[in-house]
Formats: C-alpha cells, sequence, structure tokens
C-alpha cells in the first residue's frame, strides 16, 4: 500500500465524516480504550482503572493489560514492536487546541525482550522503542498520529526502524444496539529487515462503556488479510 493513497482514504474519510454534526464530549475516551485498532491514541487510562484486551485473528490469539497509573498508563503486551510480551508507557501530557481540533498527546516508551532455548538452538529477541502518539477530536471526528523509531536485534541481526502511524475514524450516533464507529489506520515503516507498511480498515463497536469490541476486516502489511468478522479485538474494562 502506498503512502500517496494511504493519505488520500484518511483526507477522503476525514472530509467525509467533517459534513456531520453532532454535540459531543471534545475526548476521545468514551470510545472505548485509550487506542484505536492497533494504534495508541494520546489519552491515557484514568487513574485506577484498568481494561484487559483479548485478540483473536486469522492465524494467532493474544490478550493485553491496560493500567492507568497517575497521569500515565501501563500496557502489558500491547504488540508495538512485536510478536513478544512487551510492556509500554505512555506519560499523559495534556492537550491543546488546533483549529477545529482538541488534541491530547502522549509520550511513550516500550521494551520487550525475550530468550528461547530449544534442542534446534537459542533465539533471543531485544525490541526498544521510544514515540508519541496525538489525537485529535472535532466533534465526531477522529485523528491521530504516530510517529515512533524502534531498535529491534533479533539474533544477529539488527535494524532501526523509522514508523509514522496516520489514522482517521468517525462515531456514528447512537443506537439501541450500541454505537459504531469506522476507521482507517495506515503504519509508513522504514527499516532494512522490515518496510512493510501496514493498513487497516475496520469497525468500532461500543457495545457498552466498558464492553468495547473492534474489528479488522482488512489489514494489509507482511500479511495480506482480508476477513469476515475480521480480525477481533475485545476490550473489557473494570
Amino acid at each position: 500500500m502506498e503512502l500517496r493513497t494511504a493519505l488520500t482514504l484518511c483526507a477522503s474519510l476525514a472530509s467525509v465524516c467533517s459534513l456531520a454534526h453532532a454535540q459531543t464530549p471534545t475526548s476521545a475516551t468514551e470510545l472505548g480504550p485509550t487506542r484505536g485498532f492497533f494504534q495508541e491514541w494520546g489519552q491515557t487510562t484514568e487513574y485506577s482503572k484498568a481494561s484487559v484486551d483479548l485478540q483473536t485473528g486469522a492465524f494467532d490469539t493474544g490478550g493485553g493489560i491496560r493500567l492507568g497509573l497517575q497521569n500515565s498508563e501501563l500496557i502489558i503486551n500491547s504488540g508495538l514492536i512485536g510478536d513478544a510480551n512487551e510492556a509500554v508507557f505512555k506519560l499523559g501530557m495534556g492537550s491543546f487546541q488546533a483549529g477545529p481540533f482538541h488534541v491530547d498527546w502522549a509520550p511513550a516508551i516500550g521494551l520487550s525482550h525475550y530468550d528461547v532455548e530449544t534442542d534446534n538452538g537459542d533465539l533471543d529477541s531485544t525490541n526498544f522503542f521510544v514515540g508519541a502518539a496525538l489525537t485529535g477530536r472535532a466533534e465526531d471526528l477522529i485523528v491521530n498520529l504516530q510517529p515512533a523509531i524502534a531498535r529491534i536485534e533479533v539474533g544477529d541481526e539488527s535494524d532501526t526502524q523509522v514508523e509514522l502511524g496516520l489514522a482517521a475514524y468517525y462515531a456514528l450516533p447512537e443506537t439501541q444496539f450500541g454505537r459504531f464507529m469506522p476507521g482507517i489506520e495506515f503504519t509508513y515503516v522504514n527499516g532494512d529487515i522490515n518496510d512493510d507498511n501496514i493498513l487497516s480498515l475496520g469497525l468500532r463497536w461500543i457495545y457498552t462503556s466498558r464492553i468495547v469490541l473492534d474489528l479488522v476486516f482488512i489489514q494489509e502489511g507482511y500479511e495480506d488479510i482480508t476477513s469476515l468478522p475480521g480480525i477481533a479485538r475485545l476490550n473489557v474494562a473494570f
């Protein structure tokens, strides 16, 4: 997926969505966890609150824990920089106004390490990244920007990977079945080992204020996946 094509899709979604009007809060936090389908958002979980992510897809399953700390958030097994367990810390830096958008932003750091010993040899991997998320909301339109630099070491190979995530979502009006939010996420990836850009098209179903289900129908990247009901990420808040 070319960067220009993804930018055009994001801009088209934003243009169409901006034609609608509704009085809604400026923050995106009532629309589920402090993340999109896969990208992190600029908000952090409220202090002393927690939620659990469960994921199932075409090839694998997984889970994660999101813990709200004082003006910050700790995320275990977020899947931002690899398939192994990882810890990500986000620090909430507040908000500012940018035109019609109320923008929340949070820098983040993440670390993942594992060392596996098998009869066929040892495999060790260490991943580290630093980045930030900026999430703006104008009525029911939400846009996200997520730049990051990752250092990836797998066995004898190592790479510095630059990523830039762009996303747009639109929260539809409330229904008797909950609220729905279609969205598109694109991540530009530049590295020697991995340079597969990632495109995700999906739908968030805010079933209740505590139960949120993301369904990603199309994901293009290292593997191109088109499926129904799609890659599913369930978030349950406590």
